[in-house]
């Protein structure tokens, strides 16, 4: 009995092995048709792409071709508005600067009499404390003459 179970064990057991691998097998060709399908798609999408991408570019270069004249006096139109603009901006700018250096040259012509006039000042100060310091130091040596006396 027992070798008659073994068999049919061995049986089941072969049996299941090989649906298994059918299942195995029939996901494996699943799996690479899918793949084979989004790499289809994926050049398909890419070649559209290109192809856009080549009409769009097309399109441009002839539109560059019509209107590169147009362009050009356009782009002369707006440097010469740039030119106009730019001159009467240096002439603003330079009149500004003008008065600019005008009103730092009062300036400095002001400090520069303030401050000789403070120096007068102050040499007549120097002048007075000199005077003042002379007199001390009489005055100083004639107490110690005095002094020297009473001695």
């Amino acid at each position: 009995g027992g070798a008659s179970q073994h068999r049919l064990h061995d049986e089941l057991v072969g049996v299941m092995r090989q649906q298994r691998d059918e299942v195995q097998n029939e996901l494996r060709l699943q799996v690479q048709s899918v793949k084979q399908e989004i790499a289809a798609l994926v050049e398909e999408a890419e070649r559209q792409m290109r192809q856009k991408i080549d009409q769009v570019q097309a399109e441009l270069s002839g539109h560059q071709r019509e209107s590169a004249g147009e362009w050009s006096q356009r782009l002369e139109q707006e440097r010469l508005e740039n030119q106009q603009v730019q001159c009467t901006q240096l002439g603003e700018l330079e009149s500004r600067l003008v008065a600019d250096i005008e009103a730092c040259r009062a300036a400095l012509a002001a400090e520069a009499t303030a401050r000789a006039q403070s120096a007068t000042g102050l040499e007549a100060r120097i002048e007075e404390m000199r005077r003042l310091l002379e007199q001390e130091k009489h005055s100083h040596e004639a107490a110690v003459a005095e002094a020297r006396l009473e001695v």
